[in-house]
């Protein structure tokens, strides 16, 4: 068995310079150069709380990439849909940062769906899905990240 789980996306430098970039970050870096990957029969992408077509940019990107995992067809495949990430970045991100303060404030008052995520959690139930032994779609929402 193989397992594939896509590293980093280009820089964020980059997307910034270049807006378009982020569907290139977002579906076809995941789409056209990793389904290439010699062997691969199962697949874990990190998506968003929200992913939809009928989205803003960034969540119809998400929605493109899950579209495109499940025409590869993969026997076994799991989705990640976290809400914001609890990591650090480099390059920091000062929006991001205030919205992690916020929302470790407010933890306590805030449905489970929209609590931050550690990508730990994020990355262990990706791997426990695809390792799985039923093959097909898994979607992992965000409150289902939670502790």
């Amino acid at each position: 068995m193989r397992l594939f789980v896509p590293s980093a996306p280009p820089s964020k430098s980059l997307v910034h310079k270049r807006p378009s970039l982020l569907l290139t970050a977002n579906c076809r870096f995941v789409l056209h150069v990793w389904q290439k990957k010699a062997g691969a029969t199962r697949f874990a992408l990190n998506s968003s709380l929200g992913a939809s077509r009928n989205g803003n940019f960034y969540l119809r990107t998400k929605a493109e990439a899950e579209s495109g995992i499940r025409g590869i067809a993969y026997p076994y495949f799991a989705i990640a849909r976290p809400s914001l990430i609890d990591a650090k970045r480099e390059p920091s991100r000062p929006a991001e940062s205030a919205s992690m303060i916020a929302a470790r404030v407010l933890k306590p008052l805030m449905p489970r769906r929209n609590r931050a995520v550690t990508p730990d959690r994020i990355a262990r139930a990706l791997i426990e899905c695809v390792l799985a032994d039923a093959p097909g779609e898994r979607i992992v929402e965000s409150g289902q990240l939670q502790p």
